[in-house]
């Protein structure tokens, strides 16, 4: 999953310069960072967000699709009411 994550950003720089954020939802994290990558003078596209849900989505993905989202994540109480209903698509 890594190295396709880094294959997929190919013209994102390497030069161990990173910008870390954290905050609530509507702080103006992004208002920001666009500020700060404007600021050292670099091409945006040099630049990469990590955002953690993306990572999340890829490895509940990953569980769907090897079965461990239904045999070891599903809770029993939420399995036994599904009832064989998708839970999401």
């Amino acid at each position: 999953m890594l190295s396709s994550f880094v294959a997929a950003h190919a013209a994102v720089r390497s030069d161990r310069k990173a910008i870390v954020l954290a905050g609530p939802p509507g702080a103006g994290k992004s208002t920001v960072v666009d500020s700060l990558i404007a600021d050292s003078k670099s091409r945006p596209e040099h630049w990469l967000t990590i955002d953690p849900d993306d990572f999340k989505d890829a490895l509940l993905q990953q569980a769907r699709l090897d079965g461990s989202y239904d045999s070891y994540l599903m809770p029993d109480e939420v399995r036994a009411k599904l009832r064989g209903e998708i839970l999401s698509a």
